[in-house]
């Protein structure tokens, strides 16, 4: 079983970037690519105008820079699973469902944790969004997950980051500038050095000089989103502060993310640790906890 962000049948070149190796520019060409669909199917496919190339493969697509155009463009985006209802968004046990059908039936092909960055290709009808998620035999594939439920008016299931290019979207960018996140571990055989998971560089070009790793855990904050890659703002570990002002990849190729945001506590989430924490130190020491109340 392959794990994200690498599979099985893929040769890595032996590049120094975190990321695949993959045609790389720092904005969108104007002859780059453009999204269509068939009259009939609605499929989706891909036009790249200067190369005259056409393709169906989303694969072809992501590796030729699409998710990195199209990202920069705005026409397509990231998103942070950060639930609006507050019912929701304070229950600990909260688990965003992915999917296979527009409808969001049967058995989910994945799981998510509150907090998880997606990458959307766009609505697949009113209140349905279409994901860009890796898959073991195809690389990587689209999937569908709620927006927003009830459908017409429902509270949404999804926070914006802004990642086009000269963005203009003041209000929005809170979602990058005002959360900590947190690095997830790398795909095995991805790791750094001493294990460590996010490669770090100078400048935005994933292919520019290396100014560390940040391991896993690594509590940060962002400046700006662009692309598939992210300004970093600041670090709480003293040990990497020299890295701030660096860049990283916040997902990869295959649409699987390097971080995960970590949602701020409202007054009763914190009552609800603080409850659990009790619980655990009267269990800890032989007490019942009904019989301590």
């Amino acid at each position: 079983m392959a794990a994200e962000g690498v599979h099985p049948k893929a040769t890595l070149l032996p590049l120094r970037a975190y990321d695949y190796y993959r045609v790389y520019f720092d904005v969108p060409v104007s002859g780059g690519w453009r999204e269509l669909r068939e009259p009939v199917s609605q499929t989706r496919y891909w036009t790249h105008v200067n190369m005259s190339l056409t393709t169906w493969s989303r694969l072809e697509l992501v590796r030729m820079n699409g998710l990195e155009e199209f990202l920069l463009m705005g026409e397509w985006e990231l998103f942070a699973v950060v639930p609006e209802k507050t019912t929701e968004y304070e229950d600990p046990s909260f688990k965003y469902g992915i999917y296979d059908n527009p409808e969001c039936r049967g058995p989910p092909l994945k799981i998510l944790q509150a907090g998880s960055i997606v990458a959307s290709v766009g609505l697949a009808k009113p209140g349905i969004v279409e994901l860009l998620i890796p898959d073991e035999e195809k690389i990587v594939r689209t999937a569908f997950a709620l927006y927003r439920f009830p459908p017409d008016n429902g509270g949404r299931y999804l926070q914006r980051l802004p990642a086009r290019i000269r963005n203009d979207d003041l209000a929005g960018m809170k979602a990058v500038t005002q959360p900590t996140f947190i690095v997830l571990p790398a795909p095995p055989g991805r790791e750094g050095p001493e294990g460590r998971a996010l490669r770090v560089t100078e400048t935005r070009d994933p292919r520019s000089d290396e100014m560390g790793w940040l391991g896993v855990g690594a509590a940060i904050g962002l400046n700006l989103v662009e692309g598939t890659r992210a300004l970093i703002g600041w670090i709480s570990d003293d040990e990497d502060v020299h890295l701030t002002g660096g860049w990283i990849s916040i997902v990869r190729m295959d649409g699987a993310s390097t971080l995960q945001r970590v949602l701020e506590e409202t007054a009763n989430m914190k009552m609800q640790a603080a409850l659990a924490r009790h619980l655990k130190e009267l269990e800890a020491s032989g007490l019942d906890p009904k019989q301590a109340q």
